[in-house]
């Protein structure tokens, strides 16, 4: 039985299939095809995700497809199939080219992956709730940097003054009379007071 009809229909990306075969009838390469045909497509390797069950599935179809990729030096194969992967592949390499991917060198834009691979990434990137600073911490904190500002700008407001103009004219001298360095200095200082409180 011929099946190329659906294979063809099967690379349609704007539709979703199911491919069910037996053991060794190329639904890898089917899947490597449907997979370099959304690379061709893309604007950057990484929004084309591909989730399998198996790390030896993950590994087949990454080799698949670097390998693919590679073929595109070679001459074009004369079996069907074949021609189809070539075909896309090169049409992946000419997107890399023009848009410097450079997807031969840096694999690891591919993404390919287990299923529990995906959900380590995603888990991975995004905080829990739990994991957030409450809100009324990161008020607080900002409350508290406010008033160590003004506390610093009241500090360098002294430097006439004739109890204080011998600490703070030397330390402006030696920050080269850098006033936002003096009140990032203040305002570190004060922080770490609240740490010995």
């Amino acid at each position: 039985m011929n099946d190329q009809r659906q294979r063809e229909k099967a690379l349609d990306i704007t539709q979703s299939y199911i491919v069910q075969a037996p053991a060794g009838a190329g639904k890898t390469e089917l899947l490597t095809q449907r997979y370099l045909k959304l690379l061709s497509t893309c604007t950057n390797p990484e929004n084309v995700i591909a989730m399998t069950f198996t790390k030896k599935a993950v590994s087949e179809l990454k080799t698949r497809v670097i390998e693919s990729l590679q073929s595109t030096s070679d001459k074009r194969p004369e079996e069907v199939y074949k021609q189809t992967t070539y075909d896309l592949a090169c049409t992946v390499m000419s997107r890399s080219i023009q848009n410097n991917w450079q997807i031969l060198t840096t694999p690891s834009r591919l993404k390919i992956s287990t299923i529990d691979g995906l959900s380590s990434l995603i888990t991975g990137r995004y905080p829990t709730r739990s994991q957030l600073v409450p809100k009324q911490i990161i008020s607080q904190n900002w409350e508290r940097n406010k008033v160590y500002r003004q506390a610093a700008e009241q500090t360098l407001l002294a430097i006439d003054d004739a109890e204080y103009k011998d600490i703070i004219r030397p330390l402006l001298l030696y920050l080269d009379n850098n006033v936002e360095r003096f009140y990032s200095l203040i305002v570190s200082m004060l922080e770490k007071r609240d740490q010995w409180l």
